[in-house]
């Protein structure tokens, strides 16, 4: 009987080092494999706010030309910079767009052209720097597809 209650004992007890070093490099390599897909999504997801940033300025750029019937300058013959921008059009994301990306403006009467600029956190997107023009064409400095 007492090897029985021994033997029983010894069933009930916890983990060996070896079980546990398994579960570890399970998890490892698990974690390993997650966490990269896992920063490419947010990434993706950051992309995708400066992309609607950009739409909603190309928006604004469009009404300022109705009634201005220029891009650059506005009906007091006062250049039009980023700021006034941001002042005018509410971007649903202009905090997570300004840490991540650097939006700059370049217009003159007939045309503009809004650039994204990748920032820290964003650096290595493989999207690099994005572009929309007055026409409506959408570049990137890349050669990856599907960036826009």
């Amino acid at each position: 009987m007492a090897k029985s209650a021994a033997l029983l004992k010894r069933k009930c007890g916890g983990f060996t080092l070896v079980e546990l070093m398994i579960a570890i490099a399970v998890v490892a390599i698990l974690t390993a494999i997650a966490y990269p897909m896992y920063q490419d999504q947010v990434r993706k997801s950051r992309r995708a706010s400066v992309k609607g940033s950009m739409l909603q300025i190309s928006q604004f750029m469009e009404r300022h030309y109705t009634e201005n019937m220029r891009y650059s300058k506005d009906a007091g013959g006062n250049s039009l910079s980023m700021n006034d921008v941001y002042n005018a059009a509410v971007l649903e994301d202009q905090n997570t767009v300004e840490k991540y990306y650097d939006l700059t403006l370049t217009s003159n009467l007939t045309s503009y052209t809004i650039s994204a600029v990748p920032g820290s956190g964003q650096s290595s997107d493989v999207c690099a720097n994005l572009s929309l023009l007055s026409t409506g064409a959408r570049t990137t400095s890349s050669n990856h597809t599907g960036c826009w």
